[in-house]
């Protein structure tokens, strides 16, 4: 009586396995299936992309702002309506004043440190315990 037991699970474990293997095989097809449709969307977008290439570009007429035009200011005529006068200098006459090389230090004046000695004798390691 085992033995049929045995059989009908071997037998099922088959059917399983087949119906496994044409769900596999299903998911497969619809991989391929997408794997085509994505092609032929490349291909579509390539030709797509090639029309934009060879047709002529149209470009609208640029319309130009008309230009504001700043009102012209004659700043003497201002000037003496005011009764203010406007004094030039040359460059050639006027005076070069050179900078100073250092700059003004601000603050409170560092204190001077005394500098160290030189020793003319050398150091001793000396050892102390406690």
């Amino acid at each position: 009586m085992k033995e049929p037991r045995h059989e009908a699970v071997r037998e099922e474990q088959r059917h399983e396995a087949v119906r496994e293997e044409q769900r596999h095989e299903a998911v497969r097809e619809e991989q391929r299936q997408e794997a085509l449709r994505r092609e032929e969307a490349a291909r579509e977008e390539v030709q797509r992309e090639e029309l934009k290439r060879e047709e002529p570009r149209r470009e609208e007429p640029r319309r130009e702002e008309p230009k504001r035009e700043e009102p012209k200011i004659d700043s003497k005529a201002l000037l003496e309506s005011s009764g203010l006068v406007m004094v030039e200098t040359a460059r050639s006459k006027a005076q070069f004043v050179p900078q100073p090389d250092e700059p003004q230090r601000l603050g409170r004046p560092r204190r001077e440190r005394p500098k160290a000695l030189p020793q003319d004798e050398e150091l001793q390691q000396v050892e102390t315990r406690k």
